[in-house]
Parts: C-alpha cells; structure tokens; sequence
C-alpha cells in the first residue's frame, strides 16, 4: 500500500519520469547524439574545474598540509589511499547492481550482470588506467 502511494506521488511530481535529455544547445548548434552531450558536459565542468583551480591562492605544500591537518583534520590520523580495481570486485558489482533503466549509454543493468564475467577485466583496465592518468575516459 504504501508502496503504491509513493509511486503515485513519484508519479505527480515527475520524479518517476527520469529521461535523459534527447539534445543539449551549445554555441548555437544542437548536440543530439547521447556521447557527445556526455562529452560537452563533461569538458564543460573540468573547464569549471580548472578555473576554479586557478582563481585559489597558490599556498606551498608545507602551508596547505599544516592547514589541513590542523585545522580541517583537527589532529584526526586519516588517510586516504587509492587501491586498483580488481577483477573479482568489478564482477561482484556488476552481479549485485540493482535492475535499473538504461541510462544515457542504453546500457541496461540485466545486459551487465550476463556480461560481467566478460567484461570485467576490460572494466578494471579502463578504471586503473583513469586512476593511473586522473581522468575520467
């Protein structure tokens, strides 16, 4: 029952409604195809990005480190450490993901999970090499 009601209610306000956009208008020409509209935006915000890097002060390492570590951290013992893929985990995500719609690469999550033991092991070279360069493909 509640269930039902919230789908009506997902319903009426458009949230069940989840299309991607089918064109985007960038200097005075229309993007149609999903890829591009998925490179513009992404090109889009790293430029943000890389403005906004550049409009914040230029600190050395030793300033920004005591900053952080004293006053953001407040002497807390953190740290972050990136660890490759593996081709186990890619393939238990893959299996474990929750059925959902297509999303701008058509690709559905059923497609995935049959897939997963083949293409798991080009998944982790594409995501290591991302970690290795610091880009997303």
């Amino acid at each position: 029952m509640i269930e039902k009601l919230w789908n009506v209610l997902n319903e009426l306000t458009g949230r069940k409604n989840k299309n991607n956009p089918s064109f985007l208008e960038a200097n005075d020409k229309f993007i149609t195809k999903p890829s591009e509209i998925a490179n513009y935006l992404n090109d889009y915000f790293i430029s943000k990005l890389e403005n906004l890097r550049e409009s914040m002060p230029n600190l050395s390492n030793d300033i920004s480190h005591l900053l952080i570590r004293n006053k953001i951290m407040n002497g807390r013992n953190s740290k972050l450490k990136m660890v490759n893929a593996n081709v186990d985990k890619v393939k238990e995500f893959l299996k474990n993901s929750k059925d959902k719609p297509p999303g701008v690469d058509g690709l559905e999550s059923r497609l995935l999970k049959l897939a997963a033991d083949e293409i798991a092991p080009a998944l982790v070279h594409i995501i290591n090499l991302s970690f290795t360069c610091g880009t997303c493909p």
